[in-house]
C-alpha cells in the first residue's frame, strides 16, 4: 500500500511540474507534496523495502514433506503398523495447526 502511496505522490509531482505557471497558483494545484527527487526517493524506497520482504517471506516458507511405510513390530502383539513421517525442509520451525487422519480398508481380493 505503501508503494501504491509513493506512485500517486511521483505522479501528482511530475503532473504538477509540468503545469503551467497561471494553473498552479488556484487549488489543489497550489499544493506542493513532494519534489520530483524525493518522490522518486520514496518509490524507490518502499518498491525496494516491499521486494526485500518478499523475498525474504519465500525463503523462509516452510516446506513440508511426508513420507510413509509399513513396519514391523511396532504396533500391539507386534502386527505391522504404517508409520508416516512428516520432514520440514525449510529454515524456519513448521508448526502444525491442524492434523486429520482417514483410514480406508481396501480388501486384498479382486472380484472377477
Amino acid at each position: 500500500m505503501l508503494v501504491g502511496v509513493a506512485v500517486l505522490l511521483l505522479g501528482y509531482s511530475l503532473f504538477r511540474e509540468n503545469l503551467s505557471a497561471r494553473l498552479t497558483r488556484d487549488w489543489p494545484w497550489k499544493l506542493r507534496l513532494l519534489d520530483i527527487q524525493s518522490a522518486v526517493t520514496a518509490v524507490l524506497c518502499t518498491g525496494g523495502a516491499a521486494l526485500a520482504r518478499a523475498q525474504y517471506a519465500r525463503t523462509v516458507l516452510p516446506a513440508i514433506g511426508y513420507g510413509g511405510r509399513v513396519v514391523a513390530n511396532t504396533a500391539p502383539n507386534e502386527r505391522l503398523a504404517w508409520m508416516c513421517k512428516l520432514l520440514n525442509g525449510g529454515q524456519e520451525v513448521a508448526m502444525p495447526e491442524a492434523t486429520a487422519r482417514a483410514v480406508s480398508w481396501r480388501s486384498g481380493r479382486t472380484s472377477s
